[in-house]
């Protein structure tokens, strides 16, 4: 995916690209470092569709920035 790709969303309307997603969920866990959600949690928390979703958490974990517990829980490394 081309940076500032465009990627699903909810209720219409352009959604934000990826990389502007990524930068708000950092910040809210930067906020709150002991927040630790499941995948279907984080898909409500953050409003987005389930495969902007998981593109989403795939790529924080692969960055190194989140790490995924045995339990499906996302949580800071």
């Amino acid at each position: 995916m081309a940076s500032g790709d465009r990627v699903g969303g909810v209720c219409g309307g352009d959604p934000p690209p990826l990389e502007s997603l990524v930068a708000r969920v950092r910040g809210e866990y930067f906020e709150m470092p002991g927040l630790r959600v499941t995948f279907a949690q984080a898909c409500r928390l953050w409003q987005v569709d389930v495969s902007t979703c998981e593109l989403l958490l795939d790529q924080l974990v692969r960055e190194g920035f989140l790490c995924k517990t045995d339990n499906g829980q996302f949580l800071l490394r």
